[in-house]
């Protein structure tokens, strides 16, 4: 299945740090940022700014998982696609580069 913008708050539910979300607590000092954005890509799904706050709430709630669920929801959601070893060399994809979520969406991608 894949994951849009209407999964992504079920997937974190407030609040949650469990092995199947592998939410950290971090993600939760930018909930508001993150439940807004994740609003807006529902209701105005061609709202690309949307997508770019929930990217944000990922990274700075240090979620990779988050950042790159927010990620190739624009990409189906815009029918573009990201390079990973030029985000991986972005700031402020920096941060979530080396982590094993980032490397599993890369190999989508190569």
């Amino acid at each position: 299945m894949a994951i849009n913008a209407q999964h992504i708050p079920s997937m974190f539910p407030q609040g949650s740090l469990t092995e199947q979300s592998k939410a950290k607590p971090e993600i939760w000092q930018k909930w508001p940022e993150f439940e807004a954005a994740s609003r807006a890509m529902v209701v105005e799904s061609d709202f690309q700014s949307g997508y770019w706050g929930a990217v944000t709430a990922g990274i700075e709630g240090k979620n990779p998982k988050v950042a790159l669920a927010a990620l190739s929801a624009y990409e189906r959601a815009f029918q573009v696609s990201f390079d990973p070893d030029v985000l991986a060399n972005t700031d402020p994809y920096r941060t979530i580069a080396g982590t094993p979520e980032f490397a599993a969406w890369a190999k989508q991608r190569r």
